[in-house]
């Protein structure tokens, strides 16, 4: 009865052993670089590229599909619906009416 914790302990050791060396030679995560966090001039970069990049689809889209001034009409409507109820409940409109008024002038940029 003495020796029967004996290999208990053993095998676990021995199992423990082998994880942490597997575990070692794992690969770091990919979120552990050590760069760190974008800076704030980064981020404004990067969010100045994907608002030209918007800029550019919209516009190829105002030229190659025919519904485009529909959906525009659409969009403006519902921000300025949305702003309504906002409103109502209290909050904020003013960036749904900027939404509103930026797709205004997209299509009147068009004609």
């Amino acid at each position: 009865m003495k020796n029967s914790f004996l290999p208990k302990i053993l095998t676990t050791l021995l199992v423990s052993g082998i994880a942490i060396t597997i575990g070692t030679g794992m690969p770091l995560s990919a979120h552990a670089g050590d760069k760190g966090e974008h800076s704030f001039k980064e981020k404004k970069e990067n969010r100045n590229k994907h608002h030209k990049i918007r800029e550019q689809e919209e516009k190829s889209l105002r030229f190659k599909d025919k519904s485009h001034s529909k959906h525009v009409k659409s969009l403006i409507k519902q921000y300025e619906e949305s702003a309504k109820i906002v409103a109502r409940q209290g909050g904020d409109p003013a960036p749904l009416l900027a939404a509103a008024e930026y797709y205004r002038k997209q299509s009147k940029g068009k004609n």
